[in-house]
């Protein structure tokens, strides 16, 4: 596993508000931020993305 390139990844992610892109398809997914999961969805999200 390269780490660097999750690192780099998740870097990417968090600049420039890309964030917003994990947000969308959670939504579209119907996976609303009330949940009490919600931030684990994002986590897992991110993760897979970077």
């Amino acid at each position: 596993m390269n780490y660097q390139k999750i690192s780099e990844g998740l870097t990417f992610l968090m600049s420039d508000k890309r964030i917003t892109i994990v947000h969308g398809v959670l939504k579209s997914l119907g996976i609303s931020p009330r949940r009490d999961d919600y931030d684990d969805f994002v986590q897992d999200a991110s993760i897979i993305f970077a």
